[in-house]
Protein backbone atom coordinates (compact mmCIF):
# COMPACT_ATOMS: atom_id res chain seq x y z
CA UNK A 1 0.00 0.00 0.00
CA UNK A 2 1.41 3.25 -0.50
CA UNK A 3 2.32 6.24 2.09
CA UNK A 4 -0.60 8.29 -0.29
CA UNK A 5 -3.33 5.80 0.15
CA UNK A 6 -2.40 5.01 4.30
CA UNK A 7 -2.52 8.79 4.82
CA UNK A 8 -6.11 9.05 3.24
CA UNK A 9 -7.70 6.51 5.60
CA UNK A 10 -6.14 7.40 8.27
CA UNK A 11 -8.26 10.85 7.60
CA UNK A 12 -10.90 9.20 7.11
CA UNK A 13 -10.66 7.57 10.06
CA UNK A 14 -10.16 10.66 12.15
CA UNK A 15 -12.89 12.28 10.60
CA UNK A 16 -15.66 9.45 11.36
CA UNK A 17 -14.70 9.41 14.68
CA UNK A 18 -14.99 13.09 15.29
CA UNK A 19 -18.57 12.62 13.81
CA UNK A 20 -19.87 9.95 15.62
CA UNK A 21 -18.42 11.74 18.54
CA UNK A 22 -20.26 14.88 17.88
CA UNK A 23 -23.71 13.31 17.49
CA UNK A 24 -23.30 11.11 20.42
CA UNK A 25 -22.58 14.70 22.44
CA UNK A 26 -25.41 16.54 20.73
CA UNK A 27 -28.48 13.67 20.67
CA UNK A 28 -29.51 14.18 24.53
CA UNK A 29 -30.03 18.20 23.54
CA UNK A 30 -31.69 17.78 20.40
CA UNK A 31 -34.00 14.59 21.12
CA UNK A 32 -37.72 15.16 22.14
CA UNK A 33 -39.11 14.67 25.22
CA UNK A 34 -41.92 11.94 24.13
CA UNK A 35 -39.31 9.84 22.38
CA UNK A 36 -38.24 8.92 25.54
CA UNK A 37 -40.13 5.74 27.10
CA UNK A 38 -42.14 6.62 30.33
CA UNK A 39 -40.71 5.46 33.18
CA UNK A 40 -43.23 3.42 35.80
CA UNK A 41 -43.55 4.38 39.50
CA UNK A 42 -41.53 1.23 40.82
CA UNK A 43 -38.47 2.40 38.27
CA UNK A 44 -38.51 5.80 39.24
CA UNK A 45 -38.71 4.67 42.72
CA UNK A 46 -35.16 2.98 42.78
CA UNK A 47 -33.77 5.45 40.56
CA UNK A 48 -34.67 8.55 43.10
CA UNK A 49 -33.70 6.14 45.55
CA UNK A 50 -29.91 5.10 44.03
CA UNK A 51 -29.39 9.58 43.10
CA UNK A 52 -30.07 9.85 46.62
CA UNK A 53 -28.06 7.70 48.07
CA UNK A 54 -24.63 7.85 45.46
CA UNK A 55 -21.33 7.84 46.65
CA UNK A 56 -23.04 5.83 50.09
CA UNK A 57 -22.04 2.68 51.39
CA UNK A 58 -24.33 -0.16 50.71
CA UNK A 59 -25.22 -0.83 53.84
CA UNK A 60 -26.23 2.75 54.39
CA UNK A 61 -28.48 2.21 51.46
CA UNK A 62 -30.01 -0.88 52.43
CA UNK A 63 -30.96 0.49 55.66
CA UNK A 64 -32.17 4.28 54.32
CA UNK A 65 -34.50 2.49 51.67
CA UNK A 66 -36.26 -0.03 54.25
CA UNK A 67 -39.59 1.09 55.80
CA UNK A 68 -39.85 2.24 59.39
CA UNK A 69 -41.08 -0.64 61.45
CA UNK A 70 -44.54 -0.59 62.45
CA UNK A 71 -43.99 -2.63 65.49
CA UNK A 72 -41.05 -4.06 67.72
CA UNK A 73 -39.33 -3.17 71.10
CA UNK A 74 -38.34 0.19 69.67
CA UNK A 75 -41.30 1.33 68.50
CA UNK A 76 -43.64 0.70 71.25
CA UNK A 77 -41.73 2.22 73.65
CA UNK A 78 -43.47 4.63 75.34
CA UNK A 79 -42.16 8.11 74.76
CA UNK A 80 -39.82 9.13 77.51
CA UNK A 81 -40.57 12.68 77.89
CA UNK A 82 -44.14 12.33 77.74
CA UNK A 83 -45.03 12.85 81.51
CA UNK A 84 -46.32 9.58 83.66
CA UNK A 85 -50.01 10.08 84.76
CA UNK A 86 -50.33 10.86 88.21
CA UNK A 87 -52.37 8.20 89.88
CA UNK A 88 -53.31 9.40 93.47
CA UNK A 89 -53.08 6.58 96.27
CA UNK A 90 -56.63 5.80 96.83
CA UNK A 91 -57.98 5.05 100.14
CA UNK A 92 -59.06 1.03 100.38
CA UNK A 93 -63.35 1.13 101.41
CA UNK A 94 -63.84 0.31 104.92
CA UNK A 95 -65.12 -3.48 105.28
CA UNK A 96 -68.98 -4.42 105.74
CA UNK A 97 -68.93 -5.59 108.81
CA UNK A 98 -72.99 -5.76 108.95
CA UNK A 99 -74.64 -8.82 109.40
CA UNK A 100 -76.11 -10.64 106.60
CA UNK A 101 -79.85 -9.94 106.10
CA UNK A 102 -83.00 -11.91 104.75
CA UNK A 103 -84.08 -8.68 103.04
CA UNK A 104 -80.90 -6.53 101.06
CA UNK A 105 -80.92 -2.49 100.24
CA UNK A 106 -81.09 -4.06 96.53
CA UNK A 107 -84.26 -5.97 97.29
CA UNK A 108 -87.10 -5.63 94.56
CA UNK A 109 -90.30 -5.19 96.65
CA UNK A 110 -93.62 -5.41 95.34
CA UNK A 111 -96.85 -6.54 97.55
CA UNK A 112 -100.40 -7.77 96.40
CA UNK A 113 -104.17 -8.44 98.61
CA UNK A 114 -106.20 -11.20 98.00
CA UNK A 115 -109.25 -13.18 98.08
CA UNK A 116 -109.44 -17.19 98.74
CA UNK A 117 -112.90 -18.85 98.56
CA UNK A 118 -113.04 -22.39 99.52
CA UNK A 119 -114.05 -25.76 100.88
CA UNK A 120 -113.09 -27.05 104.02
CA UNK A 121 -114.55 -29.52 106.96
CA UNK A 122 -116.26 -28.47 109.95
CA UNK A 123 -117.54 -30.91 112.85
CA UNK A 124 -117.92 -33.66 110.33
CA UNK A 125 -119.70 -31.36 107.98
CA UNK A 126 -119.07 -29.07 104.38
CA UNK A 127 -118.58 -26.10 105.25
CA UNK A 128 -117.71 -23.05 102.79
CA UNK A 129 -114.70 -20.67 103.78
CA UNK A 130 -113.61 -17.10 103.12
CA UNK A 131 -110.22 -15.69 103.64
CA UNK A 132 -108.98 -11.85 103.02
CA UNK A 133 -105.43 -11.00 102.97
CA UNK A 134 -102.19 -9.46 102.11
CA UNK A 135 -98.83 -9.64 101.63
CA UNK A 136 -95.43 -7.59 101.30
CA UNK A 137 -93.04 -9.74 98.25
CA UNK A 138 -89.20 -9.57 98.00
CA UNK A 139 -87.33 -10.50 95.39
CA UNK A 140 -90.82 -11.89 93.45
CA UNK A 141 -90.16 -14.70 95.89
CA UNK A 142 -90.43 -14.44 99.40
CA UNK A 143 -93.68 -13.19 100.63
CA UNK A 144 -94.63 -12.05 104.42
CA UNK A 145 -98.15 -11.28 105.35
CA UNK A 146 -101.58 -11.69 106.85
CA UNK A 147 -104.64 -13.12 106.50
CA UNK A 148 -108.35 -13.99 108.08
CA UNK A 149 -110.52 -17.00 107.20
CA UNK A 150 -113.83 -17.97 108.52
CA UNK A 151 -116.42 -20.58 107.80
CA UNK A 152 -119.55 -19.15 105.44
CA UNK A 153 -121.84 -21.63 106.09
CA UNK A 154 -124.57 -22.56 108.85
CA UNK A 155 -123.97 -25.04 111.10
CA UNK A 156 -125.59 -25.98 113.47
CA UNK A 157 -124.30 -25.20 117.44
CA UNK A 158 -127.13 -27.24 119.24
CA UNK A 159 -124.65 -30.19 120.44
CA UNK A 160 -121.83 -27.84 121.68
CA UNK A 161 -120.67 -25.65 124.84
CA UNK A 162 -122.44 -25.40 128.50
CA UNK A 163 -124.69 -23.18 127.51
CA UNK A 164 -128.69 -23.78 127.01
CA UNK A 165 -129.60 -23.99 123.86
CA UNK A 166 -132.04 -22.87 121.42
CA UNK A 167 -133.32 -23.11 117.96
CA UNK A 168 -131.07 -20.83 115.26
CA UNK A 169 -127.79 -21.62 117.11
CA UNK A 170 -124.92 -21.60 114.83
CA UNK A 171 -121.35 -22.98 115.13
CA UNK A 172 -118.61 -20.24 113.61
CA UNK A 173 -115.13 -20.04 113.23
CA UNK A 174 -112.83 -17.42 112.73
CA UNK A 175 -109.03 -17.46 112.62
CA UNK A 176 -106.17 -15.57 110.71
CA UNK A 177 -102.17 -14.88 111.43
CA UNK A 178 -98.83 -13.99 109.62
CA UNK A 179 -98.47 -15.71 107.01
CA UNK A 180 -94.84 -16.69 105.08
CA UNK A 181 -94.16 -18.07 102.21
CA UNK A 182 -91.85 -18.85 99.38
CA UNK A 183 -92.74 -18.76 95.22
CA UNK A 184 -91.34 -21.06 92.89
CA UNK A 185 -90.71 -19.90 89.32
CA UNK A 186 -91.95 -16.38 90.20
CA UNK A 187 -91.15 -15.22 86.38
CA UNK A 188 -92.93 -18.25 84.93
CA UNK A 189 -96.88 -17.79 83.62
CA UNK A 190 -97.57 -20.97 85.41
CA UNK A 191 -96.01 -20.59 89.72
CA UNK A 192 -96.09 -22.24 92.47
CA UNK A 193 -95.98 -21.26 96.02
CA UNK A 194 -95.66 -22.58 99.29
CA UNK A 195 -97.18 -20.54 102.14
CA UNK A 196 -97.88 -21.56 106.09
CA UNK A 197 -100.24 -18.97 108.06
CA UNK A 198 -99.90 -19.10 112.03
CA UNK A 199 -101.78 -17.60 113.99
CA UNK A 200 -105.08 -17.66 116.60
CA UNK A 201 -108.76 -17.91 116.02
CA UNK A 202 -111.64 -19.03 118.17
CA UNK A 203 -115.00 -20.72 118.12
CA UNK A 204 -118.03 -19.41 119.52
CA UNK A 205 -121.80 -20.81 119.66
CA UNK A 206 -123.84 -17.64 118.22
CA UNK A 207 -127.75 -17.11 117.95
CA UNK A 208 -129.16 -14.86 115.43
CA UNK A 209 -132.58 -13.96 116.88
CA UNK A 210 -135.15 -12.89 114.37
CA UNK A 211 -132.74 -10.52 111.93
CA UNK A 212 -131.60 -11.33 108.79
CA UNK A 213 -128.07 -10.31 106.58
CA UNK A 214 -129.55 -6.98 105.54
CA UNK A 215 -131.26 -5.93 108.73
CA UNK A 216 -129.07 -2.50 110.06
CA UNK A 217 -129.39 -3.92 113.88
CA UNK A 218 -127.78 -6.83 112.62
CA UNK A 219 -125.03 -6.69 115.51
CA UNK A 220 -128.06 -6.14 117.85
CA UNK A 221 -129.73 -9.76 117.23
CA UNK A 222 -126.72 -11.42 116.69
CA UNK A 223 -125.93 -13.39 120.66
CA UNK A 224 -123.02 -14.51 121.51
CA UNK A 225 -123.51 -17.37 124.10
CA UNK A 226 -119.64 -18.99 124.56
CA UNK A 227 -116.50 -18.94 122.69
CA UNK A 228 -113.05 -20.79 122.69
CA UNK A 229 -110.04 -19.28 122.31
CA UNK A 230 -107.82 -21.33 119.71
CA UNK A 231 -103.89 -21.95 118.02
CA UNK A 232 -104.43 -22.84 114.57
CA UNK A 233 -101.62 -23.39 111.88
CA UNK A 234 -102.14 -23.88 107.79
CA UNK A 235 -99.72 -24.47 105.06
CA UNK A 236 -100.77 -24.12 102.03
CA UNK A 237 -99.76 -24.94 98.37
CA UNK A 238 -101.27 -22.75 95.93
CA UNK A 239 -100.83 -22.86 91.76
CA UNK A 240 -101.05 -19.37 89.98
CA UNK A 241 -101.12 -18.78 86.71
CA UNK A 242 -100.09 -14.50 85.93
CA UNK A 243 -102.77 -12.47 84.38
CA UNK A 244 -101.14 -9.23 83.97
CA UNK A 245 -98.57 -7.64 86.06
CA UNK A 246 -100.40 -6.79 88.72
CA UNK A 247 -103.15 -9.82 88.38
CA UNK A 248 -103.10 -13.55 88.95
CA UNK A 249 -105.25 -16.36 90.30
CA UNK A 250 -104.42 -19.75 91.12
CA UNK A 251 -105.96 -22.70 93.54
CA UNK A 252 -104.82 -23.66 96.31
CA UNK A 253 -104.51 -27.18 98.94
CA UNK A 254 -103.92 -27.54 102.39
CA UNK A 255 -104.70 -28.91 106.02
CA UNK A 256 -105.81 -26.88 108.93
CA UNK A 257 -104.21 -27.55 112.56
CA UNK A 258 -106.10 -26.19 115.76
CA UNK A 259 -105.13 -26.79 119.12
CA UNK A 260 -106.41 -25.56 122.69
CA UNK A 261 -109.79 -26.95 121.70
CA UNK A 262 -112.00 -26.44 125.47
CA UNK A 263 -114.92 -26.38 124.37
CA UNK A 264 -117.71 -28.74 125.38
CA UNK A 265 -118.14 -31.69 123.13
CA UNK A 266 -115.70 -30.11 120.85
CA UNK A 267 -112.51 -31.51 119.75
CA UNK A 268 -109.58 -30.43 117.47
CA UNK A 269 -110.39 -32.76 115.54
CA UNK A 270 -113.78 -31.37 114.51
CA UNK A 271 -112.25 -27.78 113.75
CA UNK A 272 -109.16 -29.20 112.06
CA UNK A 273 -109.71 -30.48 108.52
CA UNK A 274 -108.72 -30.15 104.51
CA UNK A 275 -108.96 -26.50 102.67
CA UNK A 276 -109.23 -26.33 98.94
CA UNK A 277 -110.16 -23.26 96.85
CA UNK A 278 -109.31 -20.91 94.59
CA UNK A 279 -108.07 -17.38 95.14
CA UNK A 280 -107.15 -14.01 92.79
CA UNK A 281 -104.61 -11.70 93.90
CA UNK A 282 -104.33 -8.26 92.99
CA UNK A 283 -100.70 -6.16 93.36
CA UNK A 284 -97.26 -5.51 91.52
CA UNK A 285 -95.87 -9.05 91.39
Amino acid sequence: MSALSYRTYTALFGISTLLLSGISAAQPATGSPQSAPAQTENEAQPAAQQTSTEGEPSGAHVVASAPPASSGPIASAPNAASPEPNHAPQSAPAPDDGPRTLIRADSKLGGYGGLDVGYTRLVGKDAALACVGGALLVDHSFSLGLIGCGNASRISGQNYGNVVHEAGDRLELGYGGLVVGYHFFPRQLYNLSLTAMFGGGGAAIVNYRGTSWSDDDYDEHRHLKTHDALFVAEPRLTGYINLTRWARMGAFAGYRFVGGVNMQNLSAGDLSGPVVGGTVQFGWF
